[in-house]
């Protein structure tokens, strides 16, 4: 059962992110440049500290080395085809600690503080998105983003199913998966009713 929510999350996350593109490519969806700069950076950190966190059932990490993939592949398009939102001026904060984080991560060699110091880079990197989607600089469809949510669900899930007290197992699903993305669901979802 643990790995088979462990795999659902991964496959759940990768149609999340097809259906991401396919909106993109249809222009219902232009991503916050910084924000998505800042999620291809941070989860591939994420997805290699994550894995040595997940000693004991590293089948866990695949859903953090599909993000990685997926963010940069999306990232890439847009970028090569234009489809990013416009820049703000506090998106270069959000950059610039991401990239302190990285060089943290780099000195200390510490997975564990790595891991706090990166979730706190991936929610302040939702900042961008959910300003823009407040003041309507950027448009966003909710269906890929629910499916986001629910990716982070089933890894949740499969941590609780093993779970040996690793609270910091919990945070990158918890904090990015659940709470940065269910943010994303809610500020589109009052944007679209208001």
């Amino acid at each position: 059962m643990i790995t088979l929510f462990a795999l659902l999350s991964g496959l759940t996350l990768l149609i999340s992110y097809l259906v991401y593109f396919r909106q993109m490519i249809r222009g219902y969806s232009n991503p916050n440049p910084s924000s998505w700069f800042i999620w291809s950076l941070v989860m591939i950190m994420n997805a290699l500290t994550y894995h040595q966190i997940l000693i004991h059932n590293p089948i866990k990490a695949v859903t953090a080395y599909v993000a990685a993939l997926c963010l940069i592949s999306i990232s890439i398009y847009a970028l090569l085809r234009k489809r990013f939102s416009r820049i703000h001026y506090f998106d270069g904060i959000s950059v610039f600690l991401a990239l302190c984080t990285g060089i943290f991560w780099q000195l200390t060699n510490n997975a564990f503080l790595a891991q706090i110091a990166l979730q706190i880079i991936l929610v302040l990197s939702y900042i961008p998105t959910l300003y823009g989607i407040y003041k309507g600089h950027a448009s966003e469809q909710v269906y890929s983003w629910v499916l986001v949510v629910m990716s982070y669900i089933f890894l949740v899930i499969s941590i609780m199913l093993d779970y040996r007290g690793h609270w910091i197992e919990l945070l990158f699903p918890l904090v990015n998966g659940i709470l940065g993305n269910g943010l994303v669901v809610i500020f589109i979802l009052k944007k679209k009713n208001s």
